[in-house]
């Protein structure tokens, strides 16, 4: 019998999904996006980005466009 921790821990995603505001897309169809706490981060996909607008990064990719409500980052201890 497979341990049930095991089992749910191989349903989630191994990296975890982010959401970020694009500044500007490279010739490279890469993008830096700027995140909640002000890092910088580039990721492919660029090909239909507009800057200003938030999209959903994972890995380095790209993976769709965000919902435009505020972000709230909450740090637990």
């Amino acid at each position: 019998m497979a341990n049930p921790w095991s089992v749910f821990d191989n349903l989630l995603p191994k990296q975890p999904l982010g959401i970020g505001t694009a500044f500007t897309v490279y010739a490279d169809d890469t993008v830096g996006l700027t995140v909640a706490n002000g890092t910088v981060r580039v990721a492919r996909g660029g090909v239909d980005v507009s800057t200003g607008a938030q999209y959903f990064y994972r890995n380095g990719r790209i993976e769709g466009q965000a919902p435009t409500n505020p972000v709230i980052e909450v740090t637990i201890y």
